[in-house]
């Protein structure tokens, strides 16, 4: 069959010589297409294959729950599902116990632990969150927060030459931070409950929470006449070594948990390219030499993004 330009082309096989410029109606086979997977439905999809302990993740209830072994659960913030994250590397949390000055402590619920003011007079009231040894080099403290009666609290941390600085935090965000820390951040997760990040060089183990009765400013010791209704409420402390907060290791007091890294391959054939976007509106372009692709583990605190789509193209 010979057609020529702009003449109408009807039929379903189309042999013969196509004229360009030409009308074709009928079936036209569809090239290969670009794959987007998208990691914000409950199903994990086929091509992906998540592989590692069991670990915690954020539930549609807004609480902490804990994953089975080789499972990778949908996660969500404020009730809403943002996608999962990222595959972590082994950890260690290093937290060891808590020590109380001029606060007193009752029991909460679903993990959390509150913590009140006590004693007379205008004083500092301080929970110490204590690692479980003499540790060096840069760690980083993480727990999940809510605010009881006090909006300001003091992150409170010793440094080389026995001096202390601050990380202010104010209605659940970051302001002050002293000038020794490497990085301090907060993230919310629920109408009540945050997620607080610290990374310092390591001094000493009496590190930990202050009441303040107004926004953290400087690295003054922030002082309170005690409100016995008043102080925060803490859940999953961990402290790990360098600069990275992984999702919560949840262990017996005293007892250092650990969990083993993670993994997540793709089935890559026939693709040239793996785009990775983020829920922080980021996103990671990878080049593929195989079948399958290992996605690179977290370089982000837990928390702070995750995975809602990965794109493949040809």
């Amino acid at each position: 069959m010979i057609t020529i330009p702009n003449t109408p082309m009807i039929g379903g096989k189309r042999r013969g010589i196509w004229t360009p410029g030409a009308v074709t109606i009928g079936r036209v086979k569809a090239g290969s297409q670009n794959v987007v997977i998208d990691l914000t439905t409950t199903q994990l999809d086929s091509r992906l294959t998540y592989t590692g302990p069991a670990h915690s993740y954020l539930g549609s209830d807004g609480k902490l729950s804990t994953s089975a072994e080789n499972e990778w659960p949908l996660e969500y913030v404020n009730g809403v599902a943002v996608g999962r994250h990222e595959p972590e590397p082994a950890a260690t949390n290093l937290f060891g116990s808590i020590m109380l000055e001029n606060m007193t402590s009752l029991p909460g619920s679903d993990g959390f632990t509150e913590y009140r003011e006590s004693g007379s007079g205008s004083v500092f009231h301080r929970t110490q969150f204590r690692t479980s040894g003499a540790l060096s080099g840069n760690i980083t403290y993480s727990l999940m927060l809510m605010h009881r009666g006090r909006n300001n609290l003091a992150f409170r941390a010793g440094f080389l030459g026995n001096t202390f600085q601050n990380i202010g935090i104010n209605n659940r965000q970051v302001g002050y931070v002293g000038s020794g820390y490497v990085s301090a951040s907060t993230t919310i997760v629920s109408d009540e409950a945050f997620i607080f990040r610290a990374a310092f060089p390591y001094f000493g183990a009496n590190n930990g929470l202050l009441t303040s009765p107004t926004s953290v400013t400087d690295d003054s010791v922030p002082v309170v006449i005690a409100d016995t209704a008043a102080g925060f409420s803490a859940a999953y402390p961990q402290i790990e070594a360098g600069t990275l907060a992984t999702s919560p290791i949840i262990s017996a007091a005293g007892v250092q948990g650990k969990r083993a890294a993670s993994s997540v391959t793709v089935q890559t054939a026939g693709f040239s390219s793996l785009l990775i976007h983020f829920s922080d509106g980021t996103s990671d372009t990878h080049q593929i030499t195989g079948d399958t692709f290992t996605l690179p583990p977290a370089t982000n605190n837990w928390g702070e993004r995750y995975i809602q789509r990965i794109e493949m193209r040809k």
